[in-house]
């Protein structure tokens, strides 16, 4: 398998990367559904379009890694009293990203699962070093595949209320990018300051979504601080999870 680097694909045109793993496990490399015994599920073949994908990683035994620019980030941070109104919006706009198979190991619907069951999370890292803050789980049921299950659009995530977790909308859309909207207690708090870097990355199954945001714009409304990182390049590597 190879990987591919972004300053190779500045006007190159769509290549496929093609390889058979199992369904249900998609680090398991097979060459027919008897290879997928102790997972389950079939062999299937992956197809993925790489024009304008920045770093995707194929190698079997390892996550896929989509490394993404840091569009946008937008935190507010509350007094520690009033945590339900802190808040993230975060963007890593991308014109090709690629998509989990529906119904594969990356599709974080239930797919006949029980409803709480937990495919997706995210998780944000302070300067790449440490995981020091604990993931956000985006269950099963709030997920939703937009287009034709042949060839996804879209995968949407929708907790209007904030009953499952922390995290309101997600959505992966293979044109635009990853955006997201995450608010209350459960988003961690001190995450931004105008000497941080921060990396947040995206998971649903063995697929990882990463960017990372530096130098915040840092202001006080209140007692409530408020950060913006904006046009950030796409990270050399994912953050270890």
């Amino acid at each position: 398998m190879e990987s591919y680097d972004r300053s190779n694909c500045l006007g190159c045109h769509a290549k496929s990367y093609m390889g058979s793993f199992c369904a249900n496990d998609s680090s398991l490399q097979c060459s027919g559904d008897g290879d997928c015994t102790s997972v389950g599920g079939t062999c299937t073949l992956y197809s993925y379009s790489t024009d304008f994908v920045y770093s995707l990683e194929l190698e079997v035994g390892k996550q896929s890694g989509l490394l993404l620019p840091g569009s946008w980030l937008w935190y507010r941070d509350p007094p520690t009293k009033n945590p339900s109104v802190r808040s993230v919006n975060w963007g890593m706009r991308s014109p090709a990203v690629v998509l989990g198979l529906a119904k594969s190991f990356d599709d974080p619907r239930c797919n006949g699962d029980r409803r709480g069951t937990t495919k997706a999370f995210v998780r944000f890292v302070r300067d790449g070093t440490t995981l020091d803050h604990p993931e956000i789980g985006l269950p099963c049921q709030g997920w939703h595949l937009l287009g034709n299950p042949a060839n996804p659009k879209a995968y949407l995530y929708r907790d209007s209320r904030g009953v499952w977790g922390a995290c309101r909308s997600v959505i992966i859309d293979a044109d635009s990018g990853v955006r997201a909207r995450c608010v209350g207690a459960g988003v961690p708090d001190n995450l931004a300051d105008a000497d941080a870097t921060l990396n947040v990355v995206l998971k649903t199954g063995s697929l990882r979504y990463c960017a990372e945001y530096e130098s915040f714009q840092t202001s006080k409304f209140g007692t409530t601080t408020l950060a913006k990182s904006t046009n950030n390049p796409a990270p050399d590597m994912c953050s270890v999870w």
